[in-house]
């Protein structure tokens, strides 16, 4: 049996056999038969990067153990490898060119069978790492994609990231920091191409529930003083409040929430270019009771506080 520990460990154990001593390092190269695997693993805190060529000619049990939470990527440099779940409903094919991201809900450990001949460039970030950098509601999102997205396309900006680490690692010239920053960089491409995937799967509103939609954003837009709760709009436009949060992102890729505190930034905006109100003035005409609520709320959408929006 193959024992990988990820991410954030050197432990990989390679035991095809069942009463060899098991092998306990953070770079092997092991030869089993026609069985034959090579890790090399590099960690800076936080990030667990993994370079692996595995020949898997015949079926092998792995067990894997996630120690800690993380934003798994795994590339397939080349060669296909078959990848089946024991107990579970994982089934995939990692073919070279492609790459798959996963984010374990809980750590513990679970089974797959492999087979094939590939070689590898697996990258664990910690949850702590992506938490800091995305918003929770970011994060919830692009986790439910993960769930239902396949393999992705690996792109010309994420094979040289992948060429340039490579490179490093066998001059003996990887910096920490090196790494970090290209590891950061990837995670980033791998979130705008998820992104992206969203909105093309983004799924087709109805075309009577869409007029119903429409009519919601026209109420939003008619009255941001005083504006309908959820329910209440809901009421308005014949839908419920589930139908309407749900419908309202799919149609216009934005919370009801999210639609009416732009409409009010905007209005505050163009109010403040005529330099005729004052921040209280405008803080009241679009709905906000604590002038520095509204202060804060104008510079977390440009940036730049209110009051300097004429100098």
């Amino acid at each position: 049996m193959l024992h990988v520990a990820i991410p954030f460990t050197d432990e990989v154990v390679f035991n095809p056999a069942e009463q060899v001593e098991e092998i306990v390092v953070n770079r092997f190269d092991e030869v089993r038969g026609a069985i034959h695997i090579n890790v090399k693993s590099f960690h800076v805190e936080g990030i667990a990067v993994y370079m692996i060529k595995l020949k898997c000619p015949e079926s092998v049990l792995i067990s894997a153990k996630m120690t800690r939470a993380a934003w798994l990527m795994n590339f397939t440099l080349n060669g296909e490898l078959n990848i089946s779940g024991v107990n579970s409903l994982i089934d995939m094919i990692a073919k070279a060119g492609t790459h798959h991201s996963l984010v374990p809900v809980t750590t513990g450990s679970f089974d797959i069978i492999i087979q094939g001949n590939v070689t590898l460039f697996f990258v664990g970030l910690s949850n702590d790492i992506v938490s800091k950098l995305l918003s929770r509601e970011e994060e919830e999102s692009l986790k439910q994609i993960l769930n239902v997205i396949p393999a992705r396309v690996t792109t010309s900006a994420m094979s040289g990231i992948l060429a340039a680490v490579k490179h490093c690692a066998e001059n003996n010239c990887l910096h920490r920091i090196f790494l970090a920053a290209k590891m950061l960089e990837l995670l980033f491409l791998d979130i705008e191409q998820l992104k992206g995937t969203e909105e093309a799967m983004r799924p087709v509103v109805r075309t009577e529930d869409l007029e119903k939609l429409q009519l919601a954003k026209m109420l939003i837009a008619k009255d941001l003083q005083y504006p309908c709760s959820l329910i209440e709009l809901a009421h308005k436009v014949g839908l419920n409040d589930f139908k309407l949060k749900k419908g309202f992102k799919e149609a216009f890729g934005t919370t009801v929430f999210g639609h009416l505190y732009h409409l009010r930034m905007e209005k505050a905006k163009a109010m403040l270019a005529t330099a005729r109100y004052s921040i209280s003035d405008i803080a009241h005409e679009i709905g906000y009771k604590n002038a520095h609520h509204f202060t804060a709320a104008f510079k977390k959408k440009y940036g730049y506080l209110p009051s300097r929006s004429n100098r």
